[in-house]
């Protein structure tokens, strides 16, 4: 499958304890066959956020580029509850980061699937862009303390 990372994942610096964090690095996985949501706008809120955000589809090869971001959001669009499960499994094992899940379909539905796997959020991709990058940022200031 193809990546869409217009850099090379691997070369991203890990920030050190106790300094300053430059913008936070964000990994947006969508699954195969994925249809692409209407993210140039959210992309744009989350940039303005102080979001780096890389896009790429999930493959099995994935889990060592996963723990060099500080939080992944995983596109769901036409996905079952059990490939979502697996794909949080998935990157689950590789990561600690936080994982924020889109969805498309009713987020009560793919929540009650994914948190017990391993997501932290479930939330509608069609919420406000800003309200999505500030459950975002949110999320990650809880977490700031297990990441950096």
């Amino acid at each position: 499958m193809k990546s869409r990372l217009k850099t090379n994942i691997q070369t991203l610096p890990r920030p050190r304890p106790g300094r300053a964090l430059g913008p936070v690095r964000v990994l947006w996985l969508q699954l195969p066959g994925a249809d692409p949501p209407p993210t140039k706008k959210l992309r744009t809120a989350l940039a303005r956020a102080n979001l780096l955000v890389y896009t790429v589809d999930i493959h099995p090869r994935l889990g060592e580029a996963c723990r060099l971001f500080d939080l992944i959001m995983l596109c769901v669009t036409n996905q079952t509850t059990d490939e979502v499960v697996d794909a949080v499994l998935q990157i689950r094992s590789s990561s600690l980061a936080p994982i924020a899940l889109l969805t498309v379909q009713e987020p009560s539905t793919m929540a009650l699937a994914a948190l017990p796997a391993g997501a932290d959020m479930a939330m509608y991709i069609h919420l406000p862009e800003k309200v999505i990058a500030a459950r975002c940022l949110a999320l990650l200031r809880r977490w700031r303390q297990h990441l950096w």
